[in-house]
């Protein structure tokens, strides 16, 4: 499956090792991707999004004007990036820090599938507040299947030392369980 895949939250929250790591499962599996981080000069707190694609074929450019999918980890990466950014596949939204009930995102019309996930909740559950970032990865992934499972959990070992790469396979496990678990018809939203 192709897939355009737009990443947005703060700086601090994993944007872009989620986005690591995505790229790196791609690989593994022999694919095509581009990996396409933006950040602000803050260390911490400040803007940061990244644009990953996956592909079959040659990309030609790490540029996505209309993502398939998209990852939002806080409410202002959703006012930013929502609207400008609508995906045509699926939205996944850290429900914890984000709020979406009152933005237009909700006016979808059905054709997408949002799934609202409490990752930085789960994360907090799991003692990483960190790992957030790998829920939401888990809730993409059931929600769309760019990639297979087992490459990403071979990523996070990869990309995470051992000390960390536990607690992020657990993450990434509770935000895929959570949204395939879910029962809902086509378009739905979860």
């Amino acid at each position: 499956m192709d897939a355009s895949i737009f990443i947005a939250g703060s700086g601090g929250q994993g944007v872009l090792s989620l986005g690591r790591v995505l790229v790196n499962a791609v690989a593994r599996e022999n694919r095509f991707a581009t990996y396409y981080p933006s950040y602000g000069a803050e260390i911490r707190g400040g803007t940061a999004n990244c644009m990953v694609k996956v592909s079959d074929a040659i990309i030609h450019s790490p540029v996505i004007t209309t993502p398939t999918e998209m990852i939002v980890m806080n409410l202002p990466s959703l006012l930013k990036f929502g609207v400008r950014h609508m995906p045509s596949r699926a939205l996944i939204i850290n429900s914890t820090l984000a709020d979406d009930t009152a933005h237009p995102v909700l006016g979808t019309g059905g054709k997408i599938r949002v799934a609202r996930i409490p990752a930085t909740g789960i994360a907090e559950r799991l003692g990483a507040v960190r790992v957030a970032n790998m829920v939401m990865l888990g809730a993409l992934l059931a929600a769309a299947p760019v990639v297979d499972t087992v490459s990403v959990e071979q990523a996070i070992a990869d990309v995470f030392t051992d000390a960390f790469a536990a607690v992020n396979l657990r993450a990434f496990r509770t935000g895929y369980h959570l949204v395939h678990a879910r029962t809902a018809g086509d378009n739905a939203t979860t």
